[in-house]
């Protein structure tokens, strides 16, 4: 990808969501598209939206970068805050309790990304749980989240984060690209039938997807 930033870019990276309910008491928050300012392609640093920014405004560079490709295992955060990018692969909601389940499957992120849509690894460090306060969030399988939060257990190695914050993108609006040691679940592996280089496009559409994580 040509490197290329711009203000414009950076601006509307970080305005293009829908919030749900007031920034105060936001969640979950979903992402719009972003329009392409041209035919050329470019990339630009991760940049919080409003929203995450004042939820995760008394975190450290270090949470915010423990979804790195340096993780090499999602194994002894119990007490830690993170930051984890992943596809979700299950949602169960539970009216009585009032909260939303999540099995993510983890993808690594580097901290850099596409001007007109979300990137991230196609590789990961495993699954993990989280348990978002609330349901109703219209997080569907298979979409991509940005899970802030606690990891408050771990249970048969894989742990279950308590959420601060989730941001959330459909499909249309990330793509992957190849870096990292993968250590993802077999299961969701062998679903894949694009990899190498090939797993990124610049354009993604259904199809996109559906090679490279199953159907919806």
């Amino acid at each position: 990808m040509k490197t290329c930033f711009t203000l414009a870019a950076v601006v509307l990276l970080a305005t293009a969501v829908s919030l749900c309910g007031d920034v105060q008491g936001v969640v979950v928050e979903h992402s719009k598209p972003i329009a392409r300012s041209g035919p050329g392609l470019g990339t630009t640093r991760y940049r919080r939206s409003p929203a995450e920014e004042q939820a995760t405004r008394s975190w450290s560079k270090a949470e915010l970068d423990s979804g790195s490709p340096d993780t090499a295992s999602l194994q002894g955060f119990v007490g830690k805050r993170i930051a984890w990018f992943g596809i979700v692969r299950d949602v169960a909601e539970d009216a009585a309790k009032h909260e939303t389940r999540l099995t993510v499957e983890m993808k690594y992120f580097d901290g850099a990304t596409d001007l007109h849509q979300q990137i991230v690894s196609i590789c990961g460090a495993g699954d993990f749980h989280v348990v978002v306060a609330g349901t109703g969030h219209r997080i569907q399988k298979l979409s991509l989240v940005r899970v802030y939060g606690k990891v408050v257990s771990e249970a048969k190695g894989i742990p279950t984060v308590s959420a601060q914050f989730v941001r959330d993108w459909d499909w249309k609006l990330f793509a992957f690209m190849l870096y990292g040691n993968d250590h993802g679940d077999p299961q969701w592996v062998k679903l894949r039938q694009v990899t190498g280089f090939g797993v990124y496009s610049s354009k993604p559409d259904d199809e996109y997807y559906e090679l490279r994580l199953g159907t919806r």
